[in-house]
């Protein structure tokens, strides 16, 4: 059930809860149980590791009305920004 649950959320788009999923799954399997996760369950693990890019880098902040860049650059920005909002 767990491997479903992790194969679901990755799906969804959501890989970082998918794999603090497997993380909450594999301490409590540790301290109840005193076993390590299945074969199949660590394979899934490291595929999803292996596919999420880590964090990802920050976004500029928006520009204002009043910057300084040039009449090329607020068209684009404006483009891309009313496409967004579309």
């Amino acid at each position: 059930m767990a491997a479903q649950l992790l194969t679901a959320l990755y799906r969804c788009g959501l890989p970082a809860e998918a794999l603090l999923h497997y993380d909450a799954v594999r301490k409590r399997l540790a301290e109840d149980l005193g076993v390590d996760p299945a074969p199949e369950l660590l394979a899934l693990h490291q595929r999803l590791s292996a596919s999420h890019p880590g964090p990802r880098t920050p976004v500029p902040a928006p520009i204002s009305a009043g910057s300084t860049q040039s009449a090329p650059q607020a068209q684009t920005a404006s483009r891309f920004s009313n496409q967004w909002l579309a």
